[in-house]
């Protein structure tokens, strides 16, 4: 994988959400000029002692586990994955097409539902969004 490439690698923000892409690892989020300082403080505190700074997002999340301190920062700020999935359509004339679905899901659906664990890729998963409002409620 070629280190230069920024595809989903970045932190947006709108007035009442933040969009963050899944390839970035925790080390890379919190030196983001526009990451939050509470999920800084947050990844700082409780992430990077677990050794997750060179861990990206999109494969941790895949292996999450419930009662964990990640995995209760993601269900306290009511995270958000996007996940784009190839969907094969085969039209009237036999020809098939590649169609891609986005679908959301909850962080915490996907920890609880192995099924969906197992059908996704950690290069499907590419954006995490929360809501300001959740993140001003995250206990740091």
């Amino acid at each position: 994988m070629d280190e230069n490439r920024q595809d989903f690698r970045y932190v947006l923000q709108d007035f009442s959400n933040v969009y963050i892409g899944a390839r970035l690892t925790y080390g890379e989020l919190t030196e983001q000029d526009d990451t939050p300082q509470r999920l800084s403080t947050a990844i700082y505190r409780y992430l990077m002692q677990d050794g997750l700074s060179d861990i990206r997002i999109c494969d941790h999340l895949l292996t999450l586990s419930e009662g964990t301190m990640p995995f209760m920062i993601y269900a306290q700020l009511k995270a958000e994955m996007k996940v784009v999935q190839p969907v094969i359509k085969i039209h009237k004339n036999g020809r098939q097409v590649t169609e891609y679905k986005v679908q959301t899901y909850p962080v915490t659906y996907l920890v609880q539902d192995e099924a969906l664990r197992g059908q996704i890729a950690a290069e499907q998963i590419t954006e995490i969004t929360f809501k300001k409002l959740h993140l001003m409620s995250l206990k740091v």
